[in-house]
């Protein structure tokens, strides 16, 4: 019997099922995004709220928009013009992570929660709705990562570490973090929200929920065993 080391990694968010070094990368399977089932206590309630995607408005037809559909629409934070905000509520379930699972463990890479996912919340037993949300793609990777028994879980993004004073005279690279230490650094503000910061908060909660380790690299760096930074639960 081959043992199987399935990783999944955020970006592009990928899943690799890896039971052989020849495993064909390019055998790529792209399912429809993942469903979520959202908590529906956190959908009441609406804590988080974030940008959706779509093109950015005019204030003169964000204010049209926001009057004709009673929404609420705010300025990007780059100037880039006007957006609607919707709540950002937690993932609670990824509904088709056993079709996943079993298509990352025949050596297939899996494209699945593109852009956090489709957000859905059962109206009642056995039906499902679809609602105006935006899912944080970190927390759902990590959460599939979780679902599907993931051992690894990587997140690829554009440093090649997780610094504490980025940018700073006195920046740190990090090679190894323990789940203690990565939420003391986030009370200390060291990873901006915007940026950092989400991606540490997925990784904390892949490890607290069984997963062996996660690693925050860049995408050129995969195959170095030593590059990134660990977190790891202690």
């Amino acid at each position: 019997m081959k043992k199987f080391s399935t990783s999944l990694a955020v970006g592009a968010v990928l899943i690799s099922g890896i039971a052989s070094a020849d495993v064909n990368p390019f055998g790529a399977t792209e399912l429809p995004s993942a469903y979520l089932q959202l908590a529906e206590t956190e959908m009441a309630c609406g804590a988080n709220m974030k940008m959706e995607a779509p093109k950015d408005q005019s204030k003169e037809e964000a204010e049209k928009l926001a009057k004709e559909t009673n929404s609420t629409y705010k300025e990007d934070a780059k100037g880039n013009g006007w957006r609607k905000v919707v709540a950002s509520p937690s993932p609670n379930r990824i509904a088709n992570r056993k079709s996943i699972a079993k298509l990352a463990r025949e050596g297939n890479i899996v494209i699945a929660v593109g852009g956090g996912g489709i957000p859905v919340f059962y109206v009642e037993p056995h039906k499902l709705e679809g609602i105006d949300a935006v899912i944080d793609k970190d927390l759902a990777s990590s959460l599939l990562a979780n679902q599907i028994g993931a051992d690894e879980f990587y997140i690829i993004t554009d440093v090649p570490k997780v610094c504490i004073n980025f940018n700073k005279p006195n920046e740190v690279k990090l090679d190894r973090l323990t789940i203690q230490d990565a939420e003391r650094y986030l009370a200390e503000g060291q990873f901006g929200e915007g940026s950092m910061g989400p991606k540490v908060k997925a990784c904390i909660q892949f490890v607290k929920n069984g997963g062996k380790e996660a690693i925050i690299t860049v995408a050129d760096q995969l195959h170095d065993k030593e590059a990134g930074t660990i977190i790891v639960l202690n």
